[in-house]
């Protein structure tokens, strides 16, 4: 099971929400937003990702989940 990792490498203020697992956090400059044992947050399936703050400008995706 590999950790789901985001790193904020920019200046400015960013989000990571996954609302079917009821994730919203912001992530500062410089730190990292990390998902240890993802099978444990999220069920199998496709899951959308969003920064709040900038999904307008087309940061968005999707995370797969499968379970081995």
């Amino acid at each position: 099971d590999r950790p789901f990792v985001i790193r904020n490498q920019g200046r400015n203020l960013h989000n990571v929400t996954i609302a079917t697992a009821g994730i919203d956090r912001d992530i500062r400059p410089g730190r990292e937003f990390r998902l240890d044992r993802i099978g444990d947050r999220l069920d199998p399936g496709v899951h959308a990702i969003v920064c709040k703050y900038h999904a307008d400008q087309g940061m968005d995706g999707r995370l797969s989940v499968v379970v081995e």
